[in-house]
């Protein structure tokens, strides 16, 4: 599998993928996106984007670079292969950074949090998602 930088070409089948399986966190709020507003989306976040590659675009992450830190966006992988690429991909990036630090947000329950403390995430505390019912007095 071959992991390469993201070029214009991609952006239908990456934008597929993206609408698809979704990103880690962050984007979701307004998905479906069209290839215009993904496009603009990546250049106001100073995106960067690889791909993987076998035949197909098999995945790809997408990484924002942000004033305060690195934080991975998005990694969306087709199911076929998704624990080798998925690998790939997040080893890739990391060698990409200049900085010292890179970070990502989960959800509470997702099963990938294993994945990311056994590559030396650590969780770190002090986001609070908090939500309520509309269906009722408040």
């Amino acid at each position: 599998m071959k992991i390469r930088k993201f070029v214009e070409t991609d952006l239908p089948i990456v934008v597929n993928l993206f609408n698809k399986i979704g990103p880690i966190h962050g984007l979701y709020e307004f998905v479906p996106f069209t290839q215009e507003r993904f496009l603009s989306r990546m250049k106001e976040l100073d995106a960067i984007i690889l791909v993987a590659e076998e035949n197909e675009i098999e995945g790809f992450i997408l990484l924002a670079k942000q004033f305060w830190r690195n934080e991975i966006r998005a990694l969306c992988v087709r199911p076929r292969l998704r624990k080798k690429t998925e690998n790939l991909l997040v080893a890739e990036i990391e060698k990409e950074m200049k900085s010292e630090e890179i970070a990502l947000m989960l959800d509470s329950r997702s099963v990938k949090i294993a994945d990311f403390v056994r590559r030396g995430y650590k969780v770190e505390g002090g986001l609070c998602h908090m939500f309520t019912k509309l269906n009722c007095l408040c």
